[in-house]
């Protein structure tokens, strides 16, 4: 399991590279086939993360839950180095997340029952809220035209990405984290990574909010040019 965990992510990542014609068309700069790649590889994460904590969470099979705990520590450790080397300035912000959910998982070693089962459920939450975000930027690189059609659908990606992050990581796991509290205010380092974790959830909920408002505007702009270029015709 642990020699499948090492060797996986590099292995998945010298996929994409090499057939990275497959997945994307263009030309792109070198900045955006990694973040591409960035992006396929989290997408991958978040559905393991997804589909294996809650097959733990059905049968507690012990060998799932370490299986979860090596895969995604090791891609929190493999993605920051990525970021670090490859000088993304705008993902360094996520360092610090992967700080945090590196030992968020460390620390469940240390629980069992309820508070443990709780604390998984948390983190399947957490990547549940994600999934969009890796759909909305391959569509947002790859389509070619900002007609209605495009404008439309991508409103609505962003409205459910919104709904969905909202209820997950703000409600959802913010519930989470006050039922576990009387069980994790004793380790102080564990409750600053569930509070920025959640701080974290609250900034990209309004980010995600700033960013659908700015679609909507652009959209209403289009619809307004349109509809005078339409009128001019008719006239």
């Amino acid at each position: 399991m642990l020699p499948i965990s090492l060797t996986f992510w590099a292995f998945i990542e010298t996929i994409l590279k090499k057939h990275k014609d497959k997945l994307i068309k263009g030309n792109y700069s070198t900045t955006d086939l990694y973040k591409f790649n960035s992006h396929f590889l989290a997408g991958i994460h978040a559905v393991m993360t997804i589909f294996t904590g809650t097959l733990y969470l059905i049968t507690k099979e012990l060998n799932l839950f370490y299986f979860l705990f090596f895969f995604s520590i090791i891609y929190f450790i493999y993605d920051s180095y990525s970021i670090w080397f490859n000088r993304i300035k705008e993902y360094y912000l996520y360092l610090l997340h992967h700080g945090a959910s590196i030992y968020f998982l460390q620390c469940l070693i240390n629980y069992e029952g309820i508070t443990k089962n709780l604390m998984v459920f948390g983190y399947i939450l957490i990547e549940i809220s994600n999934l969009a975000e890796y759909y909305i930027y391959y569509f947002l690189k790859t389509a070619k035209t900002k007609d209605n059609d495009y404008y439309k659908k991508l409103l609505n990606l962003k409205m459910g990405q919104l709904i969905v992050y909202v209820l997950m990581r703000v409600f959802g796991f913010g519930y989470l984290m006050k039922i576990t509290y009387k069980e994790i205010i004793h380790k102080p380092v564990l409750s600053g990574c569930f509070v920025s974790l959640y701080i974290m959830g609250l900034y990209w909920s309004y980010k995600l909010t700033q960013s659908y408002l700015k679609t909507k505007k652009e959209y209403e702009e289009l619809i307004e040019r349109t509809g005078d270029l339409n009128n001019k015709i008719i006239k």
